[in-house]
């Protein structure tokens, strides 16, 4: 029996595929998030002053400066933002009885009419140790849409 090369239908396969790129166009690289996804961790804040877990956005320098001097007082020292292009999201877990908590944004995701903060907060599975603590995360994110949250729970 004669044995026949599959090299031809090969090769036909492959130019085929090859020609299959919807007629010529050529799509964009990809492109890195948008400027309005890349949020800047202002403070990581390891003891608050809120008693009940909330997700605050500040979005004036007023309000910024009364948190800052209701949190931290007067003396402390503001990182800087530009209110003009962005705004402030403060995630606080409010007090907790145990160590081994943790707050922080994770994300930002951007749409056309408002960004989506995906905020992440740890729970230990066991009383890691015994202390009053209140995980807060102090970002900035450079967009003046409307900030919605979404949370995640990680027990660990």
């Amino acid at each position: 029996m004669e044995q026949k090369s599959g090299l031809p239908l090969l090769a036909f396969i492959i130019l085929s595929l090859a020609g299959c790129g919807g007629g010529g166009s050529h799509e964009p690289a990809a492109q890195g998030p948008s400027p309005e996804a890349q949020f800047m961790v202002l403070s990581g804040l390891p003891v608050g002053s809120l008693a009940a877990k909330q997700t605050t956005i500040i979005s004036s320098q007023a309000d910024y400066q009364t948190y800052w001097a209701a949190r931290l007082g007067s003396s402390a020292t503001l990182p800087t933002v530009d209110f003009g292009q962005g705004q402030v999201l403060i995630a606080d877990m409010g007090i907790r009885s145990s160590t081994g908590n943790y707050i922080g944004v994770t994300s930002v995701s951007v749409s056309d009419s408002y960004v989506v903060a995906n905020i992440k907060l740890t729970e230990p599975s066991f009383i890691a140790g015994a202390a009053l603590t209140a995980p807060a995360q102090v970002v900035y994110i450079p967009s003046r849409k409307e900030i919605l949250i979404s949370e995640q729970v990680e027990f660990r």
